[in-house]
C-alpha cells in the first residue's frame, strides 16, 4: 500500500523508471527507524544492494517514496542504529550521484 505522495508525485514516476531501467531494485539489506521530525511520524528507512532507500510510515507501513540515495543518505540510516555503511555500498551510492540519478 502506497501513500498519497508516492502515488501522486510526478518524480516517482521517474525515479522508479530509472530504478527499473538502469539501476535495479536490489536486495534489502539494512533498516532503521529514522525520525526525521515529519508530521506523520518516524519512517523505516530499507537500504538495498543497488543504493536505493526505500521509505515506510512506521505506523501505517504504507510506502511513501523511494530514493536514489547519495552516500550521506545511506549514511544516515546506518547511523540511526550507531553502525557504519560498508564501503563498498557508499561507493555504489556514489556513482549512482555521479550519474545524477539522484537528483530525479
Amino acid at each position: 500500500m502506497n501513500t498519497m505522495h508516492y502515488e501522486k508525485d510526478r518524480n516517482t514516476e521517474i525515479r522508479r523508471e530509472i530504478i527499473e531501467k538502469y539501476i535495479g531494485w536490489g536486495n534489502d539489506i539494512f533498516s532503521a527507524e529514522v525520525d526525521r521530525g515529519h508530521k506523520n511520524g518516524t519512517e523505516i528507512h530499507v537500504v538495498t544492494d543497488s543504493g536505493i532507500v526505500k521509505i515506510y510510515n512506521t505506523r501505517t507501513k504504507k510506502h511513501v517514496t523511494d530514493l536514489i540515495a547519495r552516500p550521506n543518505q545511506i549514511k544516515k540510516v546506518y547511523y540511526a542504529k550507531g553502525m557504519y555503511a560498508p564501503h563498498w555500498l557508499l561507493d555504489i551510492a556514489r556513482d549512482n550521484q555521479n550519474r545524477g540519478w539522484n537528483l530525479v
